[in-house]
């Protein structure tokens, strides 16, 4: 085999080995390069693509809300029949979300006010926003409800003012009333006369008063820079580092974000928390299933939350820190009314779900079912990204009876249902699902092209490479055989009747075929005496014969 041959059969294999090497650095190295580049692109940087699609998202989240109409108000206030209650909707608003007012702040924070835009959708709805419903009358409920201890002579004067504003422990009103605001004579003077902190910081009375098309009170969050766990993570709010409501500083502690942004890098055993104003507290949200489910073509942890948010201080002792008055809230419930200006409103889950089974046994028309009722989030777990979210939360009021009170002496002591909403996203835009096929799909189908590819050559250059060296080996030894058999065959010929050694080549060479059947002969005729030979014999007593023959005739 020549210096050439073996110089490319040896650069063949090293490069072979490079290729494996660089093959399996690829799937040992490949998915943490390009993790730590996604890790690099998810805090919040002015301009970045990562902070527009959080200041702004491009998504289309609905909200659906489902009133508890009440079918028998005036035998349940009169004769004390059980409360009977008939859902209705949903009625679905179309959401637009965006923050405003960013400021970035030295220290790594930034600060946002959030507006969301609410869209009434008929063809998504169950009725029109002036359908009558009939529900608990919040103001009237609200100002019974603070009275048990009070004076009777107060008790009284509650009870002649209800008498002539005409005001009834229920309400008769319209859907977009009831939810976005109505004048209310209750609310006029308790801003009025109320000492501040339970003054209601709106004129008219709505249960979603205040959320469409207004600014919230200033967040502070961190941006996620110095750790991905931070991420949109709320570090104050309006100012504030904590509640200031409840009994612990780590009750009143702020958690989580606004429930527009999440961490990234999630796994099962992550937790994660939402803190709205109007839930009083952070929500904790775990994994309770660990299989990992797919949403448009993505794997997601499904995300809700955990047992003891709505649970009673016997089960969940660390609960006690909610609890301001006795009785604490039963199971399945969480009273708010500390930050709801005193108003006697409770929190639990859609047709109380988990609660106390006694909340649904005094009323009729509840049905608690996990498919449609469950608090959720679908997270992709690399990027944090909600892919469906379905958060549920039914409001209720406490209704109490108060002797003094005409309004109120029929009523039975009743936490009582008026509406449940899902608020969330089916889906997300294809906009969207490009940017995670980028971060996700392409380099897993990189990291496997790249290493079948690396792999397949690399082998294919090794394996090449020695079945050459193999097969030039082997011809090689082959031709050397060839080539001394013939040197043996071209060292022999006859001269003068004599079998002499070839001093060179050249005799060889000007003797092949006579050599050869010399060789043949000398081989057949071992004594010496070859087939030539004893013809030239023959031929020359032949020719004596002949001239003896010739003689005798003369």
């Amino acid at each position: 085999m020549t210096l050439k041959r073996t110089i490319c059969i040896t650069i063949a294999v090293i490069l072979g080995i490079l290729f494996l090497i660089l093959g399996i650095m690829i799937v040992l190295f490949f998915q943490k390069l390009v993790d730590a580049f996604i890790a690099g692109e998810l805090p919040l940087r002015k301009g970045s693509q990562t902070f527009e699609l959080w200041r702004k998202p491009p998504v289309v989240p609905y909200l659906k809300v489902y009133f508890f109409n009440v079918t028998n108000a005036k035998e349940f206030m009169e004769r004390g029949e059980k409360l009977r209650l008939k859902e209705v909707g949903p009625y679905t608003y179309r959401e637009v979300w965006e923050k405003k007012d960013t400021v970035w702040h030295p220290n790594g924070t930034l600060s946002y006010r959030q507006e969301k835009n609410y869209t009434f959708v008929p063809s998504l709805s169950f009725g029109a926003e002036s359908d009558i419903v009939v529900v608990p009358n919040v103001p009237v409920l609200s100002a019974a409800g603070q009275m048990p201890h009070s004076p009777k002579i107060v008790k009284k004067a509650i009870g002649t003012l209800l008498d002539v504003l005409k005001l009834e422990p229920f309400s008769v009103r319209n859907v977009k009333e009831i939810l976005w605001g109505y004048d209310d004579p209750l609310i006029k003077l308790a801003k009025q006369f109320l000492p501040e902190g339970k003054r209601p910081p709106f004129d008219n009375f709505g249960l979603l008063i205040g959320k469409n098309a207004t600014l919230s009170d200033v967040f502070t969050v961190l941006t996620g820079k110095e750790n991905l766990e931070d991420f949109a993570r709320i570090a104050l709010y309006k100012g504030q580092n904590g509640l200031g409501v409840w009994k612990t500083d780590t009750c009143n502690a702020l958690k989580g974000s606004d429930g527009t942004g999440f961490p990234s890098m999630l796994n099962e055993n992550s937790t994660v928390y939402i803190y709205q104003p109007d839930f009083c507290r952070p929500l904790e949200l775990v994994v309770k299933n660990p299989q990992p489910q797919k949403h448009q073509g993505f794997e997601t942890l499904r995300f809700q939350p955990a047992d003891h948010v709505f649970g009673t201080v016997e089960d969940y002792p660390q609960n006690d820190c909610y609890c301001l008055s006795k009785p604490c809230a039963p199971k399945g419930t969480f009273n708010v009314s500390q930050c709801q200006f005193g108003s006697p409103i409770f929190l639990s889950w859609p047709h109380f779900l988990h609660g106390d089974p006694t909340l649904r046994e005094k009323i009729d028309g509840l049905n608690p079912n996990p498919k449609i009722h469950q608090f959720y989030i679908d997270l992709q777990p690399k990027l944090g990204l909600a892919m469906q979210a379905k958060a549920r939360l039914q409001i209720n009021i406490q209704m109490k009876k108060v002797a003094e009170i005409p309004q109120t002496a029929n009523l039975s002591d009743l936490l009582v249902p008026i509406i449940w909403i899902e608020d969330g996203i089916e889906e997300l835009p294809p906009v969207v699902l490009g940017l995670i096929r980028q971060a996700i799909n392409m380099p897993e189908v990189a990291e496997a092209a790249l290493s079948y590819v690396l792999f397949i050559m690399g082998g294919l250059m090794i394996v090449g490479g020695f079945l050459y060296f193999i097969r030039n080996s082997y011809i090689g030894k082959e031709s050397m055989v060839q080539s001394n058999v013939a040197s043996k065959a071209d060292s022999y010929y006859f001269k003068g009747g004599e079998v002499e050694k070839s001093n060179g080549l050249g005799n060889g060479l000007v003797h092949q075929y006579s050599n050869t059947v010399e060789m043949e002969d000398a081989i057949k005729h071992p004594n010496g005496n070859s087939k030539s030979k004893e013809a030239a014999m023959e031929t020359k007593e032949a020719a004596a014969n002949g001239n003896t023959n010739e003689s005798i005739m003369t």
